[in-house]
């Protein structure tokens, strides 16, 4: 009986915890640094970093734009520290369906999601960062949206991602 209440408390703070370290995460160093790569690739492409905007009140989510001066189009980049949750506040915040959208996970690119690779890399990090092997940030999806019809997305991956 004492125990179930020790189990019952405990449960109860990491319910608390969990759902309040969700809603502190904001733009991080790390994600920062993945849309700074991302924009060293594109602008040695012709394309030039505007800034975007919060796709949450909070700014937990922001877009970044890249444009390309010789046509009509426009690559909008997200940062997904957790999940693919950002992806489709991306979608349902366009004025039309992009033409196509992608993840970029370590230069790789993937139709959806990258669940799996995401989290082993996660683990990697994060035992390496223990060890005191590393001082890098921890690895970032990119949400990546294309409008227009430019293929902006396949000479970025074309030329530097590859």
């Amino acid at each position: 009986m004492k125990r179930d209440k020790y189990v019952m408390c405990l449960c109860l703070i990491l319910a608390v915890l969990g759902i309040s370290g969700k809603g502190l995460t904001k733009l991080k160093s790390s994600d920062l640094s993945a849309i700074d790569t991302f924009a060293a690739a594109a602008k040695e492409i012709g394309m030039t970093r505007h800034d975007g905007r919060n796709l949450t009140i909070d700014g937990t989510y922001k877009a970044t734009v890249f444009r390309d001066l010789n046509c009509d189009g426009a690559l909008i980049v997200v940062p997904l520290p957790r999940n693919a949750e950002g992806a489709d506040l991306l979608s349902r915040s366009l004025r039309r369906p992009p033409t196509q959208q992608f993840f970029l996970l370590f230069s790789e690119r993937y139709a959806t999601f990258p669940n799996v690779a995401f989290w082993f890399s996660g683990l990697r990090h994060d035992v390496m960062w223990l060890l005191n092997m590393t001082n890098a940030p921890p690895p970032v999806v990119l949400s990546v949206a294309e409008i227009g019809e430019c293929e902006l997305g396949m000479r970025l991956a074309s030329s530097h991602l590859s």
